[in-house]
């Protein structure tokens, strides 16, 4: 018999583990931070990863964007207005953690400087020629350098305060902006200042210098910039970054309370508290799962706003199925085969990807554990007044041809939206994804005046990339490419503009003088101040995925005989996009079956009954299929987490046939309506995702709830293959005499 004074003792322990496992969970928690770099939303290994990183330290990172507009035509580049334009270039290439600053009026500024250095170089060479009585030497001099100072003359002084010098700079014949100025310059209304981070700037960082931007931007008050547009990838990343701290604990709540007031209506307890009691494991399971991330270390990317209504809306089918008796075994299984789907989420090549198949593998096995303790005594119902019996065959509702005719009706929609997978569109491109981020329209207008919405680069690297052999390599490819491809890129800058005005075969010394006398500050947007590696930037749109595809090998083609010694390669933005489009089309079959099986696999093993695991199998595939036939008749794309509609279709319903199963083999209706609950419970949790402003959360939602609905009717249907069970009279046993006994 236990002491008093020991049982005390135990309980204080229990309580003081307990203390400390919320106080763990608690600080893991207010540890976690959000990323939303354009990074989580495409793949994070691989080649292109990596080459996108290694030129971002070379150029520095994907640039903040700072357009500003004005009513009048070239307002911008006058006057006062330039001067000012100038003081908020300095400004913004002094803020901490910016690598270089790219923008009109610098450029100007340090053009102008080397010209006047040049102009007096001319002109101290010409006098000294002439002092020294060397005429020969001055007529060869001036027949060779003479017509350059004519062509300059018309242009005026090379100082920002020349309207003619700018507008001959800056200005072709045309009137239009020269090819090179096209960045800074887009239209005569407008200009733009890049602003590259330094390469490896974490998310706060980003935050950060986004922030210091948009103050520098408006204390420039002399500007007088009609519009100001402050946008680019890090300043979506960074607004995301917010948008998605501020939803979570909305959808979150908004999850918690749908869920709740499922659970309060379905009546499936007679108390209030009875019908609440499953949120506890469920809402202790999200705290657990979200407190690992926090002590990881690592930030957690979008799929922290996925994984609170998803882990709300199938956390809440173990509590229910559990609060029934006798089914321990089965809840135990089916969840360790949601937790297997799941877990095929975690080998996506994409980062939020993976860090919701993580989420949800810990929510599930903390719910399922929760929910164990929570309804650990629940009572085992035994009937004494009945018996059961399987019914034969004879008690079957259909005859076989019937039941032929039903199976091939709801098999032959399956296969059909099987074999139109191939079909499906697939989306992958960040500006896409992102519809719905504050800031996004502001991307798609500046993306619109631009002309373009990232960059693909063609870098070269060697000893000298400045050779004539070098450079001729770079002029001919970006000519090339530009041919072929002119509907869809536009130069934005290369070694072979900036150099253009040496002719076609200059000579060593001649392109290390042009070197010399061209600015640092713009040689350096295309060629390393060591000289190893030389860049050609195309402006490119990522409408078409499928088409950048296309696009992007066939520079990959041209691009494959560099000169001997020197190795290029194509990145950016949209090579990565364009990779990740490669992965998913590649293996978008694969993601599908995968969850299907391994859920399948996990059935086999736990479940008394394997032919329940068949049928479980035989529903996810029946309702994977059905999903697949409507996305494509309603013409939706699917994205990085909805093209993997099987996974996520074994994951959120395989354990509805093998339930219903049960409950049919049983005679059970307490457990096929708790079936039912769970399943409108989860519906409602998914729901939640709905209220998000980010599209991409908005089709997840609607992917989730249809995908339940699908395989609670596939599950019902295959459950129907179950004989059913018929109750029978318990026949009374006689107890006998014993002899002599009266």
């Amino acid at each position: 018999m236990t002491s008093p004074r020991r049982s005390w003792g135990v309980r204080i322990v229990v309580l003081a583990m307990a203390v400390g496992v919320c106080a763990l969970v608690i600080a893991g928690i207010g540890r976690m931070t959000v990323s939303t770099d354009y990074s989580a939303f495409l793949p994070d290994e691989g080649r292109a990863a990596h080459d996108l990183r290694d030129v971002a330290d070379s150029f520095g990172g994907d640039p903040i964007v700072v357009m500003l507009e004005t009513d009048e035509e070239n307002g911008l580049l006058v006057g006062d207005r330039l001067a000012a334009l100038l003081s908020l270039e300095g400004t913004l290439a002094g803020l901490r953690d910016v690598a270089v600053v790219y923008g009109p009026a610098t450029t100007l500024n340090q053009t102008a400087i080397q010209v006047q250095d040049l102009l007096a170089t001319i002109s101290g060479r010409r006098d000294g020629l002439r002092e020294a009585d060397r005429k020969k030497d001055l007529d060869r001099f001036e027949r060779r350098y003479g017509s350059l100072l004519v062509r300059g003359m018309p242009a005026g002084l090379p100082t920002l305060r020349n309207d003619g010098f700018v507008r001959s700079v800056v200005y072709g014949p045309d009137g239009q902006a020269r090819s090179q100025w096209r960045q800074f310059v887009p239209d005569s209304h407008a200009v733009s200042v890049l602003v590259r981070p330094r390469s490896g700037l974490d998310q706060a960082g980003t935050q950060a210098l986004v922030t210091s931007v948009e103050r520098a931007v408006a204390a420039e008050t002399d500007l007088q910039a009609d519009k100001v547009t402050v946008t680019g990838v890090p300043v979506i990343s960074a607004n995301l970054a917010e948008q998605v701290r501020a939803e979570l604990p909305l959808v979150g709540g908004c999850a918690a309370v749908l869920v709740g007031g499922a659970l309060v209506l379905s009546r499936w307890r007679r108390r209030v508290l009875q019908r609440l009691l499953p949120l506890v494991p469920m809402l202790g399971a999200v705290a657990v799962s979200l407190s690992y991330f926090g002590w990881r270390g690592a930030p957690l990317s979008l799929g922290a706003v996925l994984f609170l209504p998803l882990m709300l809306g199938i956390g809440s089918y173990y509590p229910v199925y559990l609060a029934q008796s006798g089914h321990r075994r089965t809840v135990i299984t089916v969840a360790a085969a949601a937790a297997g789907a799941f877990g095929c989420l975690m080998v996506s090549p994409v980062q939020f990807v993976q860090d919701l198949g993580l989420a949800m593998v810990l929510g599930i096995a903390a719910t399922t554990v929760l929910a164990l303790l929570v309804y650990r005594s629940v009572p085992t119902e035994v009937s004494g007044s009945t018996s059961l019996a399987v019914a034969g065959v004879g008690s079957r509702s259909f005859s076989r041809p019937i039941q032929i005719v039903v199976a091939l009706a709801v098999a032959a929609p399956a296969l059909l939206g099987w074999f139109a997978l191939s079909a499906v569109e697939l989306e992958t491109a960040p500006d896409a994804l992102l519809s719905g981020a504050v800031g996004y329209d502001d991307a798609v207008a500046v993306q619109d005046r631009m002309g373009f919405a990232g960059e693909i680069d063609i870098v070269l690297d060697g000893a000298d990339v400045l050779t004539p052999a070098a450079l001729a390599w770079l002029r001919t490819t970006e000519e090339g490419v530009l041919r072929e491809h002119g509907d869809r890129l536009q130069p934005v800058v290369s070694p072979g503009q900036l150099l253009a005005f040496l002719g076609e075969n200059p000579s060593v010394a001649q392109i290390d003088a042009a070197m010399q006398i061209l600015p640092s500050y713009i040689t350096g947007a295309a060629v390393t101040v060591g000289g190893d590696r030389a860049l050609i930037a195309l402006g490119a749109d990522l409408d078409d995925l499928g088409e950048q595809h296309a696009t992007i090998e066939s520079i990959q083609e041209r691009i494959a005989d560099p000169p001997p010694g020197y190795t290029a390669r194509v990145t950016g933005i949209p090579v990565l996009a364009a990779d990740g489009y490669d992965v998913l089309t590649r293996d978008r079959h694969w993601s599908n079956l995968a969850g299907i099986g391994v859920a399948g696999l996990v059935l086999a093993a736990g479940l008394r009954r394997r032919s329940d695991a068949g049928r479980a199998v035989a529903a996810a595939l029946l309702a994977t299929g059905w999903g697949l036939l409507l996305v494509t008749f309603l013409g939706v794309a699917l994205n990085p987490i909805t093209v993997a509609l099987g996974s996520l279709t074994a994951a959120v319903g395989c354990e509805f046939a093998v339930m219903l199963s049960e409950a049919r083999r049983s005679g059970d209706r307490r457990l096929r309506r708790s079936v039912y609950i769970a399943a409108a419970v989860s519906a409602a949790g998914y729901s939640a995702l709905s209220i998000s402003d980010l599209d991409l959360l908005r089709q997840f939602s609607a992917t989730l709830v249809a995908a339940v609905a699908l395989a609670l009717a596939a599950g019902h249907l295959v459950s129907l293959t179950v004989p059913r069970q018929v109750r029978t009279p318990a026949k009374s046993v006689k107890q006998p005499q014993l002899a002599g006994v009266s």
